[in-house]
């Protein structure tokens, strides 16, 4: 079933009750600056039901469709995060940051005019596929119970 804003306005009570009941996922699209965390935040209080969670953190820098599971949903997180998923990226050619994202000034800034654009999306296309990717230190990934990103700012 899909439900959006005006749909939910016309459920009956007890068919409401029976979604917050089964459980169910919902789409959010994710702004710009809210942490994954943020967002299940907003529906707990929102809702006021205290089973939701999420199939996988998003960096607060992106936006995109977020995975938000309710209630008995929670236990089927394992379906969602199996999924494909595709990512759309805006990207700064010619500079580097010591965080890998906009929070730190730019450095190693290099001329880059003299790349063609076929010679640029050669190299994106190798992108393509599943590799390993190596987290940076400023990531949301978590060690010891804290966040990379935390221990990074910390220089630990």
């Amino acid at each position: 079933m899909i439900i959006t804003n005006e749909s939910l306005n016309k459920l009956d009570p007890q068919d409401l009750l029976n979604l917050l009941n089964d459980g169910y996922a919902v789409l959010i699209d994710k702004p710009k600056d809210w942490t994954s965390f943020d967002v299940v935040n907003k529906i707990k209080k929102s809702l006021g039901f205290p089973k939701i969670g999420h199939t996988g953190t998003l960096d607060p820098f992106a936006t995109g469709l977020l995975i938000i599971l309710i209630g008995k949903f929670t236990k089927k997180q394992n379906l969602f995060t199996s999924l494909d998923k595709t990512y759309i990226a805006k990207i700064k050619l010619g500079a580097t940051t010591d965080t890998l994202d906009p929070t730190s000034e730019e450095h190693s800034i290099q001329e880059i005019s003299f790349l063609t654009p076929s010679e640029v999306q050669a190299c994106i296309k190798s992108f393509e596929g599943e590799y390993e990717q190596i987290p940076p230190m400023f990531s949301a990934k978590k060690v010891s119970g804290r966040r990379l990103y935390t221990l990074a700012r910390q220089g630990k």
